[in-house]
């Protein structure tokens, strides 16, 4: 009865759904970074160095949604692979 909510004791498949998940975890964190990171760093750029932002900040946070933005690039929401899969039945 609980047994069917379990993880596999297998080594090699437990470590496998624990890597889909976390590269999943992180996709996910990495594009909804590199989206709404620009809303705040645009107004920093149009304003240009300030006492509260200095240049070399700036381009750290530039780098940051850089970075984001690779290790998001692959990141699709669940129901839209829900959908292409039943697409894909259809045909």
């Amino acid at each position: 009865m609980f047994r069917d909510h379990l993880p596999s004791l297998h080594p090699g498949r437990f470590a496998s759904s624990t890597f889909h998940r976390v590269e999943r975890l992180v996709q996910t964190v990495a594009f909804w970074t590199a989206t709404i990171l620009p809303v705040g760093y645009l107004p920093l750029l149009a304003l240009g160095p300030s006492r509260f932002v200095s240049l070399p900040m700036l381009g750290q946070i530039v780098s940051i949604n850089a970075l984001a933005l690779l290790l998001g690039h692959g990141y699709r929401n669940e129901s839209e692979e829900t959908a292409d899969a039943a697409d894909a039945t259809e045909e």
